[in-house]
């Protein structure tokens, strides 16, 4: 049976974490139909998951990834909760089952990344320059926009957080421009990001049950539609604060339906 495994460390390095004997997770993958078993290995704050499976596929790498990660974060929460240090896991590393060692780094779906059009990184042209300037100033001047941007930065490294993430950024971006009754605020937003209802509620709906405890699996078209949808969204407040709270043109960003 092949065996790929995920290496990674517990962040910061100054703090050794340690366990003996972690138990090995058995997992049945019902939608492929294969068994996995998951040894774990924390020494002084070196990780490694190993994944035993029936047979594995470059396309299970994903699946693999995000339960390895969340066992290993398991681990060092329980360590965290003992200690009262901070930590946190990252993984580096992804071996394959004949020794390759292929380093990690997970992002979003390119089509999410062309929603960035508020600005570009690694400016050479001084207006662009001066543009990535003000969204630098935009985003550091103010602490609730940096903790959304934050919240939906996180979807893209820490699995299962995309529907509470992207919930909360939809509703904070709307409170920005639209604070009060949300009832009214609502429609006031939607009308600035030029979006219609649909459009936000699968966000906002698919983040509910999650918002209150209770994490139902939402399946992966969903989850990077929801992902999408609040990038979309971002990228036109920080046009619409760039412009300087005028509206925005319609032929620039034409309303979206849901």
């Amino acid at each position: 049976m092949p065996i790929v495994s995920f290496m990674g460390r517990v962040l910061p390095s100054p703090v050794q974490i340690s366990f003996t004997d972690i138990p090995k997770v058995h997992w049945q993958w019902p939608e492929e139909h294969i068994a996995i078993d998951f040894t774990l290995l924390i020494e002084k704050s070196h990780v490694k998951v190993d994944c035993k499976l029936d047979k594995y596929k470059d396309e299970y790498m994903v699946e693999l990834h995000r339960r390895a990660f969340d066992l290993a974060r398991a681990c060092a929460n329980v360590a965290a909760f003992a200690t009262g240090y901070g930590i946190y896991v990252i993984f580096e590393q992804f071996v394959l089952q004949d020794g390759t060692v292929t380093q990690l780094m997970f992002t979003s779906s390119p089509g999410i990344v062309a929603e960035c059009t508020a600005f570009k990184m690694n400016a050479v042209a001084a207006e662009e320059k001066k543009v990535m300037e003000q969204i630098l100033m935009l985003v550091m001047g103010d602490p609730a926009l940096f903790m959304l941007l934050n919240d939906l930065i996180q979807c893209l490294y820490v699995p299962h957080v995309t529907p509470v993430n992207c919930g909360r950024v939809m509703d904070g971006l709307r409170k920005l421009i639209a604070p009060g009754d949300p009832k009214k605020a609502w429609p006031l937003f939607r009308n600035e990001m030029h979006v219609d209802e649909a459009y936000t509620k699968l966000v906002s709906d698919n983040s509910t049950e999650h918002r209150h405890g209770g994490h139902l699996r939402i399946d992966g078209p969903t989850t990077t539609e929801i992902l999408k949808r609040t990038w979309i969204v971002m990228n036109r407040f920080l046009e619409f604060r760039k412009r300087g709270n005028k509206p925005l043109p319609v032929a620039e960003f034409p309303v979206l339906h849901g």
